[in-house]
C-alpha cells in the first residue's frame, strides 16, 4: 500500500437524520446530553454523570445506515491524563464482530514510548502528549483505520475513574468519509500558531496581557489534482465545507506517522476562500485550502 499523506473530511455521518444513541449505554447529564455531540461546536459538550462508574463513561451510536468511513475523531475530549479508551465499529450491533477495534489505548494521544524517556528526557508512564500541549491543541483525538471501513454501529468506552472531581466531557465526536487527493499536498504547506491574546504595551511602563488562547491555522496547496478527481470530489468538498461548516484537514495520515495526527491535524473553518485554478497543465488543477482551528 502506498503512503497516505493527507485526508480532508467530506461528510460527518453523525450529522445525518436517523442517527441515534443507545439510551441504555452510559449515564450523561440531562443538561449536557449526548445529543450535544451532534453539534459541530466544541463548546457544546456532553458530560458524564460519574467518572467513578466505568459504565457511566461510554456510549453507543447507530448511524442508521451502513456508511463508508475513513476517520473517527474527537474534539475537546476532556479526560484524565491516565485514562484509557476503546472504540469499536462495524455492522454488528452486539460488537462481537467488528470492522474496526482500537483495543484499549490511552485517551490522550501518544508521542513517546511508554516507560521510557520522552523528547524532553523525562520519564513517561504511558507516552502521552504533554498536558499543556494537549490542551493547546484543543484536546483532539484522531483515529484513522488502515483502510476504509463499512460500519453502522459504534461503541466508545472511556475509563476515566481516576478523575474523581472533574467529569468526562466530550465537545465533538465525528465519523467521516474522507477525500484523499490523488496528488498529495506540496511541501510548501504552513502550520501557524495564532496567539490572539490582547497585549497592551505602555511606553516606559508596564505591559498588560489579556490571554485569549492560541489556535492554529493550516495553509496548504494541492498541486496538479487530476481533472476527474477535482470535479468528482475536490470541488464538491469545497462547496460543502466552508466558513460556516467545520471539517478536518489531516496531514500525515499514514499509520507510521500516528504520533503526528493530533499535532498536524486541524478541525475548524475555512478562513480564506479556497481557490481552484488550472496551472496550464492539461487535465490538472490546483486547489488551495486555509483552515482556522475551532476551540
Amino acid at each position: 500500500m502506498s503512503a497516505r499523506l493527507i485526508f480532508i473530511s467530506r461528510h460527518d455521518w453523525m450529522q445525518d437524520d436517523g442517527v441515534s444513541f443507545d439510551p441504555a449505554v452510559g449515564f450523561w447529564r440531562p443538561e449536557n446530553p449526548l445529543t450535544n455531540l451532534l453539534d459541530g461546536r466544541p463548546q457544546l459538550a456532553a458530560e458524564a454523570v460519574d467518572n467513578r462508574d466505568i459504565a457511566s463513561t461510554r456510549f453507543s451510536v447507530d448511524l442508521g445506515h451502513q456508511r463508508r468511513v475513513g476517520m473517527i475523531a474527537f474534539v475537546a475530549l476532556r479526560a484524565c491524563g491516565l485514562s484509557f479508551m476503546q472504540v469499536q465499529a462495524g455492522l454488528d450491533p452486539t460488537f462481537v464482530g467488528n470492522a474496526y477495534d482500537t483495543g484499549m489505548l490511552p485517551t490522550w494521544p501518544i508521542d513517546s514510548v511508554p516507560g521510557e524517556l520522552d523528547a524532553w528526557n523525562r520519564w513517561t508512564l504511558n507516552g502521552k502528549y504533554q498536558q499543556d500541549e494537549y490542551f493547546a491543541l484543543g484536546m483532539p483525538r484522531v483515529l484513522i483505520p488502515s483502510v476504509l471501513i463499512n460500519i453502522r454501529y459504534i461503541r466508545v468506552i472511556i475509563r476515566n475513574q481516576l478523575a474523581r472531581d472533574k467529569p468526562l466531557t466530550i465537545g465533538c465526536f465525528g465519523v467521516y468519509d474522507v477525500w484523499e487527493p490523488t496528488i498529495n499536498f506540496k511541501y510548501g504547506w504552513e502550520l501557524t500558531p495564532l496567539d490572539e491574546s490582547d497585549v497592551v504595551r505602555i511606553p516606559r511602563g508596564s505591559t498588560y496581557v489579556d490571554g485569549r488562547g492560541i489556535r492554529r491555522r493550516l495553509n496548504l496547496g494541492l498541486d496538479q489534482v487530476s481533472e476527474e478527481d477535482t470535479w468528482a470530489r475536490g470541488f464538491g468538498t469545497t462547496l460543502v465545507r466552508g466558513k460556516s461548516d467545520p471539517f478536518w484537514v489531516v496531514p500525515f495520515t499514514d499509520t507510521s506517522q500516528i504520533t503526528r495526527f493530533e499535532k498536524a491535524a486541524v478541525y475548524g473553518l475555512v478562513s480564506q476562500d479556497s481557490v481552484l485554478s488550472n496551472p496550464l497543465i492539461e487535465g490538472r488543477y490546483a486547489q488551495l485550502v486555509q483552515i482556522d482551528q475551532l476551540y
